[in-house]
């Protein structure tokens, strides 16, 4: 790999993921901005912006700080680090167009074996979490049971990130509790709102790894990684399928499908 990894990601058009806070006519946002580097005769980075999101909460100063991430997958490593924004132009419509930076040091690391997604509350048409002693082993066991907890409680679980292997979720702190001190495997059923006609939904048998510190709106942050998944077609006495060390391959495939409105976290 090239010494410098921002020549590299310039080289190869790869996305850029900036996070920061800047000054607009309404007050300071915090951004999300998707784009491009290209580079300057004094080495500093011309940033490029396709896609700008803003993010809720409240952002109390605009900031010449941000920080920065993207992906070199022919290298297997994520590139993350603090940037100085030098400059912000906008174009004729008054939205944010090129950014001139100074990237900081990078941080190098393995890439995650699965990248995680995050997830909006509108992404979930149907979706159920279970704590379960014995899983039903066939699908019409598992499909009367999702009902039934369905009927009782129709909210979807509050779904941070999802990931081919795993999943985060914002548990109320009552049921988190529970979870650190009861059962040992949980049931994660879900119908994205992109799910084609005629697909099949989505389960996954969970294993809990205790708390994370992501913001959680009501609750507590917690992550699961994934032991097994159903297969409905299957005419096996068990219908769970191992996918603990590969993840789920029609889940990534799924969740391919939102990368256009999603953050992909490295």
């Amino acid at each position: 790999m090239q010494e410098n990894p921002y020549a590299k990601a310039a080289q190869a058009g790869i996305n850029i993921n900036l996070l920061c806070s800047l000054a607009r006519p309404g007050g300071p946002l915090n951004f999300i901005l998707d784009g491009l580097l290209s580079a300057t005769e004094n080495r500093n980075w011309l940033f490029c912006v396709q896609k700008c999101t803003s993010l809720a909460g409240n952002c109390h100063r605009a900031s010449k700080e941000a920080r920065f991430s993207f992906r070199l997958p022919q290298e297997g490593i994520g590139v993350s680090g603090q940037a100085k924004i030098l400059s912000i132009e906008e174009n004729d419509a008054g939205q944010i167009w090129r950014l001139l930076l100074h990237l900081g040091q990078p941080v190098l690391r393995a890439l995650r074996r699965h990248p995680r997604y995050t997830w909006k509350p509108e992404f979930t048409r149907l979706g159920t979490f279970i704590a379960t002693n014995r899983p039903p082993a066939r699908s019409e066991q598992l499909k009367a049971l999702v009902r039934e907890h369905v009927q009782q409680d129709p909210r979807p679980p509050l779904v941070l990130d999802l990931s081919a292997g795993g999943v985060r979720m914002c548990l109320p702190e009552d049921q988190a509790r529970f979870l650190f001190s009861a059962e040992h495997l949980y049931i994660f059923f879900l119908v994205p709102s992109k799910a084609r006609k005629g697909e099949l939904p989505y389960a996954f048998l969970l294993k809990r790894r205790g708390s994370c510190a992501q913001t959680c709106p009501a609750g507590i942050a917690m992550r699961f990684v994934v032991l097994a998944e159903m297969d409905w077609t299957s005419t096996a006495p068990v219908h769970w399928v191992n996918i603990a060390h590969h993840g789920s391959e029609r889940l990534q495939a799924c969740l391919e499908r939102y990368e256009e409105e999603t953050y992909v976290q490295d």
